[in-house]
């Protein structure tokens, strides 16, 4: 493993080795560049694979860097933009759904409710009903 040294791992040299081609695309006549989402905090893409818009605009703006408020000035109609996250998770080698961060379900964290009484069939009522009883017949008389 090169990226073990005598002071210890080197991370650096690790994700050098690691690092993906940028998704380009273009979008109001300019071509556009946006680093592979391997590249990105996995917390940002889990959120925006999530379908959360604002997430998406934020990743999309992380990832335009210097040119975000280049970006900005253009129509950004939803769908186009929904559209171009599908791409890039696409070019990333991902599907929708399958972000860092968002494997589908989790195991329960909730702990079962404490029991509040005892089981029973036998009434709680201190004395009998007092209603009359019915006959088994519903005809009227």
């Amino acid at each position: 493993m090169a990226e073990l040294t005598d002071n210890g791992f080197d991370l650096d040299a690790a994700w050098a080795d690691e690092r993906k081609p940028a998704f380009r695309f273009r979008w109001a006549g300019t071509w556009w560049e946006l680093p592979h989402l391997s590249d990105f905090d996995w917390r940002v893409v889990a959120l925006a694979d999530e379908m959360d818009l604002e997430a998406i605009r934020e990743a999309l703006r992380m990832g335009l860097g210097e040119r975000a408020e280049e970006f900005d000035k253009h129509p950004q109609p939803t769908p186009a933009m929904l559209k171009l996250f599908d791409a890039w998770l696409n070019h990333s080698g991902m599907k929708p759904g399958e972000a860092p961060g968002s494997d589908g379900s989790s195991p329960s964290t909730e702990e079962p409710s404490p029991q509040t009484s005892t089981a029973s069939t036998a009434s709680a009522s201190a004395k009998p009903s007092s209603a009359r009883r019915r006959s088994g017949s519903r005809s009227a008389s």
